[in-house]
Parts: C-alpha cells; structure tokens; sequence
C-alpha cells in the first residue's frame, strides 16, 4: 500500500506502509511506514535517538483510540495540524492515560508530535536553534488540565507515572515525556522555585539524572566482538536463530537483528543501538528464568532494573541495574545451550510409521496462559466471576477478552484461573466494554470468543473461571480433562463438544479423543525453549469452540515461550487409529 504525507506541509514523498504494527494501551495498533528522510538532521530525523519508528497515522486512523481516553489526532496534533506521518511512542499514551485516570478530569494536548523539519521551522521563525525535541521522537507533550497549573501538573504527572520524566514547567501548561529519567527545566517564564520543586519532588520519588536511568540511546555501546557474540547467543538462545556466534556484525546477523526488531516493535533494520540492547538484556533474562517477565520488550521501566540488579547480585556483580560488559559475559554463559539428544524409545513404544500415506494434514495455531502484567487494568474494571457468581478479580477489558479465547490467565497477584466451560448471568453494563473490544479486535467472530453471550446488542452472560490451588499439580500451568496443561506437548483437538465439531464424531471422543498421543513430524527436531529438543510427541488434553476437524492449537506456556519456537502452520500428523477417524484427503478445518 502507498500513502501520501502531508503534515500541513505541502504533498511528500511516496512511502511505503510496512507489515509491521506498533500496539498501543487500548489494543489497537498502527503501522510503520518506511522510505522517509530520517537521517542526520532530515525532515524526519529523530534528535533523540529514540528508536520508535514513523507511523501511519493519516485520515483512516485520526479517531482511532490509543488508550481510554487519547485519539491519534491529539497526540500527532502541533500548532493545529495533525501529522498524517508521526512517532507515537505507547509509553507517552501510558503516561497520560494514567495521568487523566490520576486527577480525574480532561487533559488536553496543545502541542504533541512534530516532525524535525517542522520543529526547525518553529525555532527558526524565532531565530533560534531548534532543540533535539522530544516532540519528534512522539515522546512528549505539552499539556493543560483545567484548574492546574504547571507545577501542579507536573507533581500529578510523577504521582500517576512516576519520577523518570521529563517536566518542563509553565505558567498554564507543562511540557511530559517519558524520557525514562528525571529532568526539569523552566518552559515559559515560571519561578525558579517551581524548577526546584519539581526536581527535589523528583528525587524523593527515586528519580534518576538521566546519566543513570535514561533509556540507552543508539551510541550505547560500540559493535564490538564482545557484545555482537553476545547478541548472537541470546538470539540463538531466546529467539531460535542458527548464527554462529564469532562476533561479526555481518549479513547473517544483521538480519537476524532486522526479524529480533521487527517481533518488538524496535523499528526496522538491523541496528544493534540502545533499546535494542535493552530489548536482548531482557529476552535473555527471560530465557534464564523460562517465563515472560517484562510487560514490553527494549524498555528499561520499572520491572527491567530490579531484575537486572538481582541477576547481577546472584552472580557476585553488585546489586546495580547497570548493563554493562561483565553482564552481558554473565548472561551469556547462562545461556549456553542445554540441549540433549532426545531419549531412545522404550521397548513397547509406539513407533510412527516411515510410510507418507498413513499421515494426515492438520492445520496448527498456538494458545498461552495470559498475563495480566501484560494487558494492565485501567478506568474500566470488568468483574471476573466462578460458575456461583462470586467475583474473583477484576481485569480489563482486554484482559476478560484475551483470557476468554485462551482459557487461561495468570492474575497480577500470581493467581491462575482456569474456565470452566460454564456462564453466569451479568450486567450488561459491566461487560459493554469487552463487547466493544471484541468488535473492534474480533471482527467476524461471534462475542463467544471473547467470552460473551449477547442478547439484543447487550451482554446477558459471561464466561465463568475458577482459581486453580497453588499446591495443586496444575498450579503451574493449570489442567483440562484431567491431563496438566504441558508448554509444547498438549494440544487442543476436535474432541467432539463443540457446536462444529466433526458430526459423525460428536459423542464419539471427536476426531482425536482426549488422551491421545499424537506424533507430528514438524516438530521433530525443533529446539524448544529448555534447550532440548522435540521427539515430535504430543497428547490431546482440550478442546475449544474455534477448533473443529483437522485442527490442533498447540499449548505453548506463555506468549514469551511460543515467540522462542518457530511452529508450523501445516503439519503431518499421525496417531493410532487415525485412518479410521479421518479418510485421505480430509479438509474440514484446515483451509482458513
């Protein structure tokens, strides 16, 4: 797809829309677009090195909502012109949602994105030099809130989001932006006791001089033999690459980069600069430890530092979230592949056959345990409930939505709950929200995906849940039809309960009943995320209403496992008994 920028500045130049997305707080997305002039002081160059990449935020996007509260119009909106191009970074979107959520009334955006061709025209009607701005790397905004001033905005801002902002200061308005350490500065002629304030408030919060706590820029570190062998191990380790790990910044490596920022967000190309090494920091932490850990990937926020420190404090390198050389050596010899050959089989075992024609093709998706850290409660709180009625959490919209489709979900207090496959009765008025996020997310599907049964445009019944006990065998990952749910081992399967079930199977255990043991050769060989690698076998525990005929949705654990496996969309499966079950040929859920 081709678009046109204006920006208010007169038609630019052709560009195009890329595949990849960048996601916001309310679950939409936009897409980046590339072939712009981003260099070194052109028209969209970003001063502060920032890494968010351009977004097409033209005509079709302006009323879309990034958060409860913000459209893409006002956050790309300067001097009364919104930028059809624009950088949006979510974390500002964050910041001033919580903000708004904070003093409980508007916040209005005077001035948000600019670009760095329009920020110099700005600085040079006032023949000035233009500030490396915030505003063109879609991080700041200036801002009013009815019945505040600056300095008042300014302490509301660090109480909602925390210290680690920048604050400029006015008489009416304040400048935010989520920088990542703690700045303050005058911005239109206010008392310098306003500037001295804002700063020791910042301090007495824990805020960080942007030395020490500032998100590493793109001169983070040089490329050397040192942290490129670095970069190789954790994307060989964490995201399943087969580099060899020689230290060489060369073509195979460079693309490896490219795919590593494309899956976060991190821009194109394969740039090895700031929030990129960040973003390899925190996957190999994440690979050490076998779970997902950080809410968004190359941000060093709150969770990133006391992690890093207390890895570097188990391995005798002090207890401070500085990323440096001895870090990344130590990360690195944590990660070194663990993999063993897979056991021979046992005498008895089923062996599948060596004959192509006894196999059948199944159609693979992948489910997760959501995490609530990672789709945060806001404004709206949507009541999750037991098959008695009685709540037993509160998530957002989002949240209810996603855990309704994956079935699963591990609570911000570490609980896991499990669906029941049964529904309670509910006020519509405490699930409009998750109907409108299913239709905005879900478009085609029926409102039982995201958990709903809707009568007359309203919600009349909600999926129900129940807690899974810490001290049971399913604690970790929770349990269907009696049989633990096991990352890259059990599957969902046509078992004959749902509405599209296979007929002639329904009552009958379905197309593949609970309990069977089913080989596909795919996964034969693919190194999972321990370090070891699949013999190919899985066993059927779950169902859903979306999975009908030849059509499996393999269980990977956490959404940050299944990114670490590249799985097959079309596989060739065999199990005993499964020329009885489905005939040669058999298509019914594998074309989507």
């Amino acid at each position: 797809m081709y678009l046109r920028t204006r920006e208010g500045l007169g038609q630019g130049p052709a560009l195009t829309s890329s595949s990849q997305v960048v996601k916001f707080p309310s679950g939409e997305s936009l897409s980046v677009v590339t072939g712009l002039p981003i260099g070194d002081h052109e028209d969209y160059w970003d001063p502060t090195g920032s890494g968010n990449p351009l977004l097409d935020t033209g005509a079709t996007h302006k009323n879309k909502k990034l958060s409860a509260s913000f459209t893409v119009r006002e956050l790309t909106t300067s001097g009364g012109v919104s930028a059809d191009i624009a950088r949006i970074d979510p974390k500002l979107v964050e910041c001033l949602q919580r903000l708004r959520d904070h003093v409980g009334k508007g916040v209005t955006i005077s001035s948000g994105f600019r670009s760095w061709k329009r920020n110099r025209e700005i600085y040079e009607k006032r023949n000035k030099k233009p500030t490396l701005s915030q505003h063109c790397a879609g991080r700041a905004a200036d801002i009013s809130i009815a019945g505040m001033n600056g300095l008042e905005i300014g302490k509301a801002a660090i109480d909602a989001y925390g210290p680690n902002i920048g604050v400029g200061l006015a008489n009416t308005f304040a400048h935010i932006d989520v920088r990542g350490s703690a700045a303050a500065w005058n911005y239109g002629g206010v008392k310098d006791s306003w500037v001295a304030e804002i700063k020791r408030y910042q301090k007495e919060k824990g805020g960080k001089p942007s030395t020490a706590g500032a998100t590493p820029g793109p001169a983070v570190a040089k490329s050397s033999t040192d942290l490129v062998r670095f970069t190789q191990r954790v994307l060989n380790a964490a995201e399943s690459e087969r580099l060899k790990e020689d230290g060489d910044l060369g073509t195979l490596t460079r693309g490896a980069l490219a795919r590593f920022r494309t899956r976060y967000g991190l821009g194109p190309g394969g740039a090895l600069d700031g929030p990129t090494d960040v973003a390899l920091v925190q996957r190999a932490l994440e690979e050490v430890a076998q779970q997902s850990i950080f809410p968004r990937i190359g941000v060093l926020d709150a969770r990133t530092g006391p992690e890093i420190a207390g890895f570097k404090s188990n391995h005798g390198l002090g207890s401070n979230a500085t990323i440096d050389a001895a870090t990344r050596r130590a990360l690195a010899d944590a990660l070194v592949p663990k993999a063993v050959p897979a056991p021979s089989p046992k005498p008895g075992a089923i062996t599948p056959p060596a004959d192509p024609s006894a196999y059948r093709k199944f159609h693979l998706t992948t489910y997760h345990v959501v995490d609530q850290r990672d789709v945060p409660t806001g404004a709206v709180r949507v009541p999750i409930f037991d098959d008695q009625g009685r709540k037993l959490a509160e998530g957002s919209p989002a949240f209810f939505a996603q855990l309704s489709l994956e079935g699963t979900g591990r609570l911000e207090d570490g609980r896991l709950i499990n669906v029941t496959g049964k529904k309670v009765r509910v006020l519509h008025d405490n699930y409009a929200e998750v109907l409108a996020y299913h239709r905005d997310h879900l478009r085609g599907k029926p409102p039982a995906y995201s958990g709903l049964v809707v009568e007359n445009d309203r919600v009349v019944q909600a999926l129900a849940f129940h807690e899974v006990p810490a001290n049971s065998a399913a604690s970790g990952t929770g349990v269907q039809n009696g049989i633990p749910l096991v990352p890259f081992r059990t599957l969902a399967a046509d078992i004959g309960r749902t509405k599209k079930s296979e007929p002639s199977w329904k009552g009958k255990g379905g197309v593949v009943p609970v309990g069977t043991r089913v080989y596909i050769k795919e996964y034969k060989g693919i190194r999972l995320p321990d370090g070891t690698w699949h013999d190919g076998w899985f066993v059927v525990n779950d169902t859903g209403g979306g999975i009908f005929g030849v059509h499996f949705d393999v269980f990977v654990g956490t959404r940050a496992l299944g990114r670490q496996v590249k799985h097959p969309e079309v596989a060739s499966v065999w199990f005993p008994g499964i020329e009885q079950r489905i005939q040669p040929g058999y298509e019914y859920g594998l074309k989507r």
